[in-house]
């Protein structure tokens, strides 16, 4: 069911929250593509994403952007909104449940850059799951080293960022002793998985099984 977050100023941000019977389970906001593109919190790849962590026994926080954001500037000059209204959410989530302790970030195309941006700011986050990560379309030069490890899912036949730039770079992030970046590709599909949608699901669903989702910390096998 969705529900509205009022937080600083004139932000209202209409968010959707699923709470796991575990009381102990860790949340996982999830960041939907940019809104200028149609991106929104019933994107089928949020919905698919958001299902794979509730499953994995996550609580899930997805949200649309806020009625009044403070834009920023893509490198093709869009403007979209920016990281804030995803800090609003972990200080809300902090201050109204106190039941959560342990933060994941999970985000879809512009919105995996977004969430990337909160790891290196939070250190909340104890890891993230980057999917269609749109390295051609922004600089990741900020994410130097990684902070956490995390999960990079992309199709082989990405439109907009060939999968050998992502594995290069994802192998890069990995050089890190205290991170390690887990690179996971699917075929025959597009940049937004139209068609494989089960499959990344499944994909996000089992790699959650070889972490601790209290520390971030992979399972040893």
């Amino acid at each position: 069911m969705s529900f509205f977050i009022h937080t600083i100023g004139d932000r209202r941000i209409e968010a959707r929250l699923n709470i796991s019977e575990n009381t102990e389970a860790a949340l996982a906001l999830i960041v939907h593509p940019d809104p200028n593109l149609g991106g929104k919190m019933d994107n089928p790849i949020v919905l698919a994403m958001e299902k794979a962590f509730y499953d994995a026994g996550f609580s899930t926080l997805c949200f649309n952007y806020s009625t009044n954001p403070n834009p920023i500037l893509t490198t093709h000059g869009e403007k979209t909104p920016d990281f804030l209204d995803i800090s609003m959410l972990i200080d809300w989530a902090m201050q109204e449940r106190s039941d959560f302790r342990h933060f994941w970030i999970a985000g879809a195309s512009f919105g995996a850059y977004l969430a990337l941006q909160v790891t290196m700011r939070r250190p909340e986050i104890v890891h993230f799951v980057a999917v269609s990560t749109p390295l051609w379309q922004n600089d990741f030069s900020f994410l130097a080293p990684c902070p956490v490890s995390g999960l990079v899912v992309h199709s082989k036949q990405d439109e907009t960022t060939m999968v050998n730039a992502v594995e290069v770079w994802a192998q890069r992030l990995s050089q890190n002793t205290k991170s390690l970046v887990t690179l996971k590709t699917i075929a025959d599909t597009d940049h937004m998985f139209s068609n494989k949608l089960e499959i990344l699901q499944k994909t996000i669903f089992d790699y959650l099984q070889t972490v601790e989702h209290s520390t971030g910390k992979l399972i040893p096998a």
